[in-house]
């Protein structure tokens, strides 16, 4: 229960009447209990506004206490006798004006005085407190104005002293503040230098790592190798996707593109260990459409391992292209007219049941022809294979002449086409650039021997193959190219089509190249027949007898060959 007492009531007419106001101000606030500092804050004020209404001439000031739980609200009136009379003293913006607004909590002008409060809190007091104090300041006799006025100054300069003593300390802080604000820039710039050293040593063995992960091309006369990496995670060097090329012994380069599942160092890891067993069975000398299975094989024991390859291998003399692969996307031949198409190499990636390539295929590279070998997350930053890999084509097409750097740059762009990398992605270029010599391209189709289709076309090949080469091959071989013939014929009557069967046959020292052209794109597969079939095992017999064996596309069909050489 809150409750108003008036305190004091005084006329102000003269400067005698402002100490009294001032006095018995005073006197309340120390029968009240109020905390020193804001007893002088309100004395002060009341003197600011008595000094006023007394230079009006006639007005009244009275100081009333409400008492509310848990604080005091202590409410200075003045009232002027004429309206008006107090408005040069307590106008707005005017000395004492601003004085009270700065010692009172709130102030309200009016046009014949103002009011001005003040709310104590906490309090302990309570309203027989201040029923109390109103006895005794109607009790107390007036006091020596003299002695008021220096207890009014002791007061005063008391609070200065305080004052000055709040202001050493804020002095004293701000110092202290400033020096840890000096110490705090300091270790900061400290912190950013070691922070920057430790990016530079991140950065140097980024660079080493990349150079152990990503060989510098070799020379090869004739042929111009490039390659562009981008990592799914900016800054990182580490990914399932890494390739490996070398020289053989007999002068080919050889090119090996992995893709290993997931991400960071365990796919780098699981492609390392691919990209090291390749090179190791290639250069033991195995022949390239064996090395994926014994890759796989010699893999059982490290783990889950399954990764994409494609393998390849070009002759710098001759411009032939040999590729085998294992579930990875086609290489794209880019040939200087612009023309473009996909080598297909089928097969099984590693760590999947039957790994291994299904065979491989063979292209000769014209003088100019540039071949991209790259991972899938250069063709599904959209989502979309079939578009991925008809960008990558129409790119490829538009920029054939093109240096082989700016080509690979711009097929990045395009590929991205303002979206970001979700998977790392390699794209590597190899152009050959000499010439063959005469005679060993290999032939065309509408070139080679025509074979009257049917039963008889397997024994017209036998007999132009023994005509072409009988003097020039060893019986046993000969024997062997009779098998070869046999089926690669048979296959190409049976499954290709109605359209003309050629025979095209090339004998070079030591070796012997004999390739079937059909009108059927289907390219054989290699497989395991059962033991009631009659069929099915023509294809893994030329690979079991032949040095080496592909696909050659020539649309609408395709070229078998095989060699052998010995």
């Amino acid at each position: 229960m809150t409750r108003a007492v008036e305190l004091l009531q005084l006329r102000l007419r003269h400067a005698g009447d402002v100490a009294r106001a001032r006095q018995r101000a005073g006197t309340a606030t120390r029968l009240l209990d109020v905390d020193p500092q804001q007893a002088t804050r309100l004395v002060t004020a009341l003197s600011e506004i008595c000094r006023v209404g007394a230079a009006t001439g006639a007005a009244t000031v009275t100081l009333q206490a409400t008492a509310g739980p848990g604080d005091l609200l202590l409410r200075v009136a003045l009232a002027c006798d004429v309206a008006d009379g107090a408005a040069a003293g307590l106008a707005p913006g005017t000395e004492a004006l601003r004085a009270v607004d700065q010692l009172m909590d709130e102030v309200q002008a009016r046009p014949d005085g103002l009011v001005a409060s003040k709310r104590l809190a906490p309090w302990s007091g309570s309203a027989l407190l201040l029923e109390d104090a109103r006895a005794a300041l109607l009790l107390e006799a007036p006091g020596d104005l003299l002695t008021d006025v220096r207890e009014q100054n002791d007061a005063l300069t008391a609070a200065l002293l305080a004052v000055r003593d709040r202001e050493a300390d804020l002095r004293r802080l701000n110092e202290e503040l400033e020096q840890t604000n000096r110490g705090v820039v300091a270790l900061y710039a400290e912190l950013e230098q070691r922070a920057e050293q430790v990016r530079l040593a991140q950065r140097l063995v980024f660079e080493e790592l990349e150079g152990a992960l990503r060989p510098a091309p070799p020379e090869v006369g004739g042929v111009e190798l490039d390659v562009r990496y981008l990592p799914a995670e900016a800054g990182s060097p580490t990914g399932g996707d890494l390739y490996d090329w070398f020289v053989l012994r007999d002068g080919r380069l050889h090119v090996t593109v992995v893709d290993a599942v997931g991400h960071g160092v365990t796919s780098t890891r699981d492609a390392l260990l691919v990209t090291h067993a390749v090179r190791t069975l290639v250069l033991e000398g195995h022949e390239l459409g064996e090395v994926l299975h014994r890759v796989d094989a010699l893999l059982q024991g490290a783990g889950d391992v399954v990764a994409t390859v494609l393998l390849a291998q070009l002759d710098p003399r001759t411009g032939l292209l040999h590729l085998a692969g294992g579930g990875h996307p086609p290489a794209l031949l880019v040939q200087g007219d612009g023309a473009v198409g996909y080598l297909e190499a089928g097969g099984r990636p590693v760590g999947y049941p039957l790994a291994g390539s299904d065979g491989v295929t063979g292209h000769d590279l014209a003088p100019g022809d540039l071949v991209l070998l790259y991972t899938d997350g250069l063709i599904e930053v959209r989502k979309d294979v079939v578009e991925g890999l008809d960008t990558l084509a129409r790119g490829a097409a538009a920029r054939a002449g093109s240096p082989t750097g700016e080509l690979l740059d711009g097929l990045l762009l395009d590929a991205a086409q303002g979206a970001a990398f979700n998977d790392d992605s390699l794209l590597l270029s190899l152009r050959w650039q000499g010439d063959a010599p005469a005679g060993r391209r290999t032939p065309r189709a509408g070139t080679g021997t025509a074979l009257v289709p049917g039963p008889t076309a397997v024994a017209q090949a036998r007999q132009e193959v023994r005509r072409r080469c009988g003097p020039l091959v060893p019986p046993p071989v000969l024997e062997q190219l009779d098998l070869v013939v046999s089926e690669i014929v048979s296959n190409a009557v049976r499954h290709g089509g109605s359209g003309q069967v050629e025979l095209h046959v090339e004998v070079q020292p030591r070796e012997v190249r004999v390739g079937v052209s059909d009108a059927a794109a289907g390219r054989p597969v290699v497989r395991e027949a059962g033991p009631d079939e009659e069929h099915g095992r023509g294809v893994l017999l030329v690979q079991e007898l032949s040095s080496a064996w592909g696909v050659l596309a020539e649309p609408p069909g395709k070229q078998v060959w095989a060699s052998i050489d010995w």
